[in-house]
């Protein structure tokens, strides 16, 4: 009996010491986990507010409209600085978005590749792409053709 207060009170220190350093790792890893759902959902929020603004250039400027035509008219088919414009914007953001998913920073929303293949199988859509997509890296050059020729 006396040997294991004698083991406590030569150890209680380092007990002690063990004990505080597992609690304080304990809490950091629940401090970390909350930081994460939070910075996932802010990066949501900013995505999410990128798209808006994207697609409401399209409101403000019905030039845009032939963006999102299945059919173009055969005596018009050049694409406008605009309409060229417009697209690049989407497929940045569409990188940013492409990014933040394979990093696990957001999850990916359901559809997404499925509206992903419906605009870049549009006429203007793919035609800019095909003159763009050497900008970009070859792994999301690949996913983005891969959705075009699936369709």
């Amino acid at each position: 009996m006396m040997s294991g207060w004698l083991f406590i009170i030569e150890h209680g220190v380092d007990l002690v010491s063990a004990l505080g350093i597992g609690l304080g790792l304990y809490y950091t890893s629940l401090t970390l986990r909350a930081d994460m759902r939070s910075r996932r959902v802010t990066n949501l929020i900013s995505l999410t507010q990128q798209h808006r603004e994207i697609w409401e250039s399209m409101t403000e400027k019905p030039a845009l409209k032939r963006v999102v035509q299945e059919q173009l008219i055969p005596f018009r088919n050049t694409v406008t600085e605009s309409e060229s414009q417009f697209v690049v914007l989407v497929i940045l953001h569409v990188y940013c978005w492409y990014r933040a998913i394979n990093s696990g920073e957001v999850s990916e929303i359901e559809g997404f590749s499925a509206d992903l293949r419906e605009f870049f199988t549009l006429p203007i859509p793919r035609e800019v792409w095909n003159s763009k997509k050497r900008f970009y890296d070859h792994e999301f050059v690949s996913y983005i053709d891969g959705l075009i020729w699936s369709g």
